[in-house]
């Protein structure tokens, strides 16, 4: 009676071990980011997806971009700045995440449709339980 208890008990562990008691979140909505790589696929999503209310809302009222030699300043300015990359889809590679403070410091690479990868790196403040883009830049222009 013990070795089939045993056995039983053993056939239930293996075939439960594959088994989590939480999912993992297939795609994390702003509120449920928790790493760069998220809130980086997020943004590049919605500036894909035309969500503009999503993404002035992840803006920081005195954001700043550069992208090569210019720079846009201000909320307004930033989201009309990524309004005009007409981004049809975005690849994220190589990305690095460092927390400072309040702050995420994200360090990735972007291929925006069939382009070249350009290097970039984004700044995260989180204010409350949100993440808003304080700063982002590029290496070279995004525009062609």
């Amino acid at each position: 009676m013990r070795k089939t208890a045993l056995v039983v008990l053993t056939l239930l562990v293996v075939l439960t071990s594959g088994c989590n008691m939480w999912t993992e979140k297939k795609n994390p909505s702003w509120k449920q980011a928790t790493s760069g790589e998220h809130l980086g696929r997020l943004l590049w999503d919605d500036l894909a997806a035309s969500r503009w209310d999503s993404v002035e809302r992840r803006v920081a009222e005195f954001a700043i971009v550069t992208d090569g030699s210019r720079s846009h300043s201000g909320r307004d300015a930033v989201v009309s700045y990524f309004k005009s990359l007409h981004v049809p889809s975005a690849q994220i590679g190589e990305l690095e995440s460092r927390m400072n403070g309040a702050d995420l410091v994200t360090t990735y690479t972007v291929a925006i449709g069939s382009a070249e990868p350009k290097r970039m790196l984004t700044v995260w403040q989180q204010v409350g339980g949100d993440w808003l883009l304080v700063a982002h830049s590029s290496t070279g222009t995004l525009k062609d």
